[in-house]
């Protein structure tokens, strides 16, 4: 059975999403590095994921990102892999010779939000006309297709930080939740004691 813990990142950059799991049930994975993306495309398709789910764009305030969630149809388990580009250079590269059901799915991230998949053999339009000059999905465009004059692109992620960030505020929940543990624990004996003293006094009265 195909395993995502299998499929070896040791050489290339990678971004893994293990709490993703939680959420859609398999493992995400990020990158920021063209090659290291192919690379891991290729090796995931060695180990047995073999049908691609969906290929789609997204425009996320700071970049271009491409998702693409693939399943392996002899266990069913499923992973999803990200590839993150700048408005500037929104190049991916494309995976239709790996699988080929996707080359539809890349055109039409191409032809809504502007994603360049370097090597699809046909990367043109395929829902809008060939004058069109925007890619409307941009957040940069209104519902009309305009541009809108106050967009500005959010900065880069700096993702050690937000790792960083985001394993502090895990560490003061932690503390947080045993303090008031050791607090709800040290109420609970105060009221045993108060309650066993006022019955040995009941008993002395007696």
């Amino acid at each position: 059975m195909a395993d995502a813990n299998s499929i070896d990142t040791s050489d290339i950059q990678v971004r893994r999403i293990p709490e993703a799991a939680s959420v859609g049930g398999e493992t995400v994975y990020s990158f920021e590095d063209a090659a290291a993306y192919r690379s891991f495309c290729e090796r995931a398709f060695a180990k047995g994921y073999n049908f691609p789910n969906c290929l789609t764009g997204l425009d996320m305030g700071y970049g271009l990102r491409s998702v693409l969630n693939l399943r392996n149809l002899d266990d069913f388990s499923e992973i999803t892999i990200w590839m993150d580009v700048p408005y500037d250079a929104p190049h991916v590269p494309s995976v239709t010779d790996i699988w080929g059901g996707v080359e539809w799915h890349e055109r039409e991230a191409y032809d809504l939000l502007g994603i360049i998949y370097t090597g699809h053999p046909d990367l043109r339009r395929i829902l809008l006309e060939d004058h069109w000059t925007i890619h409307p999905l941009q957040r940069r465009y209104d519902t009309g297709g305009y541009l809108i004059p106050s967009w500005e692109a959010q900065a880069w992620p700096n993702w050690e930080e937000m790792a960083r960030l985001k394993e502090e505020e895990a560490k003061k929940a932690a503390e947080a939740a045993k303090k008031r543990a050791e607090e709800a624990k040290a109420k609970a004996a105060a009221a045993k004691a108060a309650k066993d003293a006022e019955d040995a006094a009941k008993e002395g009265d007696a």
